[in-house]
């Protein structure tokens, strides 16, 4: 599950998700803060992730509005 990328190192998370089908749609930092939207197509699953300080805090279901 992609809930288990949560404290990995910010680089490593593309990797991640890429290995469990998801490609990033959207993304931008703000401070120490990164926050990326991943789409997985087949099953239309669509979430955010948020880094802090290089470290992946959180990664939670998002609306899939959120990756078009």
């Amino acid at each position: 599950p992609v809930e288990s990328l949560i404290g990995v190192a910010e680089w490593r998370l593309e990797a991640g998700m890429a290995a469990r089908g998801f490609v990033r749609c959207a993304g931008f930092s703000r401070g120490r803060e990164a926050f990326g939207t991943w789409y997985e197509s087949a099953s239309r699953r669509c979430v955010q992730s948020t880094a802090r300080d290089g470290v992946v805090v959180a990664v939670s279901e998002a609306n899939e509005f959120s990756c078009r």
